[in-house]
């Protein structure tokens, strides 16, 4: 049985349920020569299950008679951190500003979810569960035993997702 040849591999994020033939999704897809309509009705029926504009990552690969290979994965980790969090932005500075809060247990619920990946289904849990500490202390979040009663001031509004 002969392979496919492939063409290109691109990896993107796409709000899901809302790909559409405008820009981002519709000219990179044109741009690899595939059918834009058909391509966001299967991302879109793909992805019916999954609330709607919740950023999915994806993976097109195109093989040269113009078939692509559409691999969906789970949302980045740091949007269920500020998710969890409850907070629209992370921190602009990083470290040195706490945005909000999430508990142990809340980092181990998010490393159970990115654990079914491709990419980390054979990591540890324990490797997994650092690497969504190190995001979340990246978009300014703390990592805290309980959560404490320091409330965080609300934003005055919130981005769309």
């Amino acid at each position: 049985m002969a392979s496919k040849v492939v063409k290109m591999s691109v990896n993107m994020i796409i709000k899901a349920g809302t790909a559409g033939p405008s820009p981002p999704v519709g000219p990179k897809i044109g741009a690899m020569g595939l059918n834009i309509v058909s391509f966001c009705k299967e991302f879109n029926a793909r992805t019916e299950n999954v609330l709607l504009g919740v950023p999915i990552r994806t993976r097109i690969v195109v093989f040269q008679d113009k078939s692509y290979q559409l691999s969906i994965y789970t949302p980045p980790t740091s949007y269920f951190v500020l998710r969890m969090a409850g907070v629209p932005l992370g921190s602009h500075t990083g470290t040195k500003e706490n945005v909000g809060e999430i508990t142990v247990k809340g980092v181990y619920e998010i490393a159970k979810i990115k654990q079914a990946d491709e990419g980390l289904k054979h990591a540890p849990l324990k490797s997994v569960c650092r690497a969504v500490v190190a995001t979340a202390r990246s978009c300014g979040v703390l990592v805290v035993r309980e959560p404490t009663q320091t409330l965080y001031p609300e934003p005055r509004s919130w981005p769309q997702l």
